[in-house]
């Protein structure tokens, strides 16, 4: 884990990458700040704390109000198995109108009263199209939003992530293994086939003694 070194920020680029900013101590009163634009695949349990984000989007933004939530942490998640047209018809209630919201950066900013985060999506509409929806700062120890303590903790999981990212978690590498075709009866794979050598005064290889 890297030491002094606090995140600051994160996006979600095409559902694949992670575009993330930190800041780092590197002397008292001394900071450094840097934003990478990470060309690694990022790992299902990034996205997974992106993912709970979502409803917070929803509600911060008005689209949905808290009492029509039950339990703000288990959302439901599409089966790994179940095809995503499939998942998406299956859905209904709240749990449909939630699924138009999609969480893809956070900030973190300010510090001490004033600490608390920015989420950053978008809602798809029933065209689909979709709205650009960014919101207000919400601060841990003045905001009135219902979920705040909800929120803080997935905030707090995701910065764990990204840190971990930045340490080098990522999604797994596939790895591509050579496939054998069978050699059929009669034939013979040509790169291990003997070639046929000359021999000295062979038939293929005549020798003129004068």
């Amino acid at each position: 884990m890297n030491e002094n070194v606090t995140i600051t920020g994160g996006h979600i680029k095409d559902d694949m990458f992670c575009h993330y900013s930190y800041s780092k101590e590197v002397a008292k009163g001394i900071t450094d700040k840097a934003t990478i634009k990470s060309q690694r695949p990022i790992h299902d349990d990034m996205k997974a704390a992106f993912r709970k984000l979502n409803p917070h989007l929803a509600v911060i933004c008005e689209e949905v109000h808290n009492l029509e939530i039950g339990d703000i942490d288990k959302m439901p998640v599409r089966p790994e198995n179940m095809p995503l047209d499939e998942w998406e018809k299956s859905l209904e209630g709240i749990d449909k109108k939630l699924y138009a919201f999609v969480v893809s950066g956070i900030q973190y900013d300010g510090s001490g009263e004033n600490e608390g985060v920015i989420l950053i999506g978008k809602k798809t509409l029933s065209t689909g199209d979709s709205v650009q929806l960014t919101t207000p700062k919400i601060v841990w120890e003045a905001s009135s939003y219902f979920f705040i303590n909800e929120l803080r903790v997935a905030a707090r999981d995701l910065a764990d992530e990204i840190m971990l990212y930045m340490d080098g978690k990522q999604a797994p590498r596939a790895i591509q293994t050579e496939m054998e075709f069978p050699v059929e009866e009669g034939e013979e794979d040509e790169d291990i086939k003997p070639k046929k050598r000359g021999r000295r005064g062979s038939k293929e290889n005549p020798v003129n003694i004068d």
